[in-house]
């Protein structure tokens, strides 16, 4: 702990992400990617706990292949952190050019009803590139962000998202302002892959139980907002395709409480999972079963 607060007080960090920021910045999309595959396969390799999880996970979503899948799924990080130090350089037309979107009539239709909305997604792709897709359709979009150490690495980041247009909202302040958000008709983005013990709901997910946080369900339920499940994934060098699903009114869902209507939202998510299970990063305990049921496998 010692060593890591002499860190952030030097802002090694920060010059670290500054001086490699600036290097792939430079170097040609593909080489970066190259690059970063080769750390990602040596990082798999010597951290045993987090290979041990990530294969565990991949199990529920293709289990004859899942230490293979689990193995791209950690390169495609690598590719996504390529991806988040060259985002700073994005401009707008740069992002409509490098992205396909599909299905942006759900996002307009769900705006339409005038209560907001909340955008949901999975860590599928390029998290920070769907964001700006969104606010790029013309819609103010709300984050709820992380908050970096030490402070320069924080305003680093953050300022790289705002420059996309997007407004950001600490985390610790999530609970306070989202609702605000929402009455005020705007979009709110959240992940809902992060689990929750304790404090989420559980869902049915891939044939498995898994607990994640249960505040998209709880927002849309106190204010009617409907969630719109968004994802970006990346289709080839310096290429996305973005999809935005149907939404879920949580005025609309039978008995609807902050279990059901999680269910019926994170319906699309588990089609993107198993459309695209190397960009998604699986990387903490996802299930809270050990054993996939019996007969689920890749769609």
């Amino acid at each position: 702990m010692r060593l890591i607060a002499l860190l952030n007080r030097l802002n090694v960090t920060y010059w670290a992400m500054v001086v490699v920021g600036w290097v792939v910045q430079r170097l040609p999309p593909r080489l970066s990617y190259e690059i970063a595959a080769l750390i990602a396969d040596v990082v798999f390799a010597a951290w045993p706990s987090i290979r041990r999880r990530t294969v565990a996970n991949m199990r529920w979503v293709d289990p004859a292949r899942a230490e293979a899948r689990a193995a791209a799924a950690f390169r495609n990080y690598f590719r996504y952190m390529v991806e988040f130090l060259r985002f700073p350089g994005m401009g707008r037309s740069a992002i409509e050019r490098a992205v396909e979107v599909r299905g942006v009539e759900h996002l307009h239709a769900a705006m339409a009803l005038g209560r907001g909305a909340v955008a949901v997604g999975f860590h599928i792709g390029n998290i920070d590139l769907g964001a700006a897709v969104l606010a790029q359709v013309g819609y103010p979009v709300n984050v709820v962000v992380d908050t970096f150490r030490p402070p320069r690495l924080d305003a680093l980041i953050q300022g790289a998202r705002e420059a996309k247009g997007l407004k950001l909202i600490p985390l610790d302040q999530a609970p306070r302002r989202a609702l605000r958000v929402l009455r005020s008709k705007e979009i709110l983005a959240l992940l809902m892959d992060k689990p929750a013990p304790g404090e989420g709901v559980v869902v049915d997910f891939l044939g498995g139980p898994i607990e994640i946080p249960a505040g998209a369900a709880f927002l849309a339920l106190k204010t009617g907002a409907p969630i719109v499940p968004c994802v970006v994934v990346r289709t080839g060098v310096g290429r996305y395709l973005a999809e935005v699903a149907p939404f879920v009114d949580p005025r609309a869902v039978p008995d609807a409480d902050v279990a059901a209507v999680t269910q019926r939202a994170i319906g699309a998510l588990e089609r993107w999972v198993c459309r695209w299970p190397e960009q998604w990063y699986p990387f903490r305990t996802m299930w809270l079963a050990d054993v996939p049921s019996p007969g689920r496998a890749l769609a």
